[in-house]
Formats: C-alpha cells, structure tokens, sequence
C-alpha cells in the first residue's frame, strides 16, 4: 500500500515535519536527562540511605534513556537529510529503527486493552483506547515514510556514491558521462 499524502500534506512534507518534531523531542528529552543526570551527587549523604540501589536503577534508564535519545537525533538527522538531498538510502535507518519499535509497540498495546477490559475500569479502557489510536497513527505515519521513500527511490533511479556526487559537483567528471544513472 502506498500512500499519496499524510494530514492533509504531501509525503515530502509530512517526513519533514515528522523529523523537525523528532528532533526537537529529542533536543528536549536530552536537555532534560541531562538536568537529571547533573543533579546526581554521589557524596551527597542522602544517597546513602536505603534507597540507593533505587538511585543507581534510576541512573542506569537515565543513562539508557539519554543514549537511545542521541541515537534517535542521528536516525531523524539523516531522515531530513535524506528527504532534503533525494537520497533514499538515509530514510532506511528510520524506517528499520521505527519499524521494530512498532513491531514491539503494537502487541503490547493489544496486551495493555486485553488487561484493561479485564478489569472493566472506565478511565483504563479509554486511556488503551487512546493508546491504539496513538499507535494507529505512528503505523500511519511508518507508511508514510515508507511510501515517501518508495517514491524517491523510483524517481532517482540508481543513485550516485559520495564520490561521484562530488566529481560532478566539482566539474572534474563531466555529467555526461553518468546519463545512465
């Protein structure tokens, strides 16, 4: 299935508007970790009392959680960079990465509405509900990347390596001679 469009947008847009938002959760998640991170003070005497095997834990996801943000920040990089340049190649990263989340999303979100229509509780049926719809939207915003990549594939063609990007660019390899790509 191929989409045409995403919210009233062009594919184009719609990945562009995609990564501007990553980025900026990212930016956000990071800044705020790192606050996190920097008020850890391990002399500090209240990080001796029982609780600081929880202190250590909470460090651990911190530092698990800064981690797959940087990551995220690179994949969305190269996701504008790929739309912005027509490479198709630097979409894959985000397409693999998010793919898998959604491979691991999805069936837990079906788990969460199981559990939550076991135990008939309104606000946990509707908060699941809201999850779906949430996820819902994050497959539809996958197809949308996936699609936009489909199409910049089919337009490009065979693309250029960096090298012979750069040849041309600089007028050393005439263009001619790459009429077949």
């Amino acid at each position: 299935m191929t989409l045409t469009g995403c919210c009233c947008m062009s594919l184009r847009t719609a990945g562009l508007v995609l990564g501007w938002l990553g980025l900026a959760i990212s930016a956000i998640t990071i800044s705020s970790t790192m606050n996190h991170l920097s008020r850890y003070d391990p002399e500090d005497d209240e990080y001796e009392s029982p609780s600081k095997a929880e202190t250590i834990q909470t460090l651990r996801c911190d530092i698990i959680f800064l981690s797959i943000s940087v990551l995220n920040v690179l994949i969305t990089g190269l996701l504008i960079n790929g739309i912005t340049s027509n490479k198709h190649r630097f979409l894959l990263p985000w397409l693999i990465v998010k793919g898998l989340g959604l491979l691991v999303i999805i069936p837990l979100g079906f788990l969460i509405l199981a559990g939550s229509t076991l135990t008939a509780e309104p606000i946990q049926i509707v908060a699941s509900l809201l999850l779906l719809l949430i996820i819902g939207f994050c497959c539809l915003c996958w197809m949308a990347v996936y699609s936009l990549y489909k199409e910049i594939k089919a337009s490009t063609g065979k693309q250029l390596t960096f090298f012979e990007s750069n040849a041309i660019n600089s007028g050393t390899i005439p263009y001619q001679l790459f009429e077949k790509y």
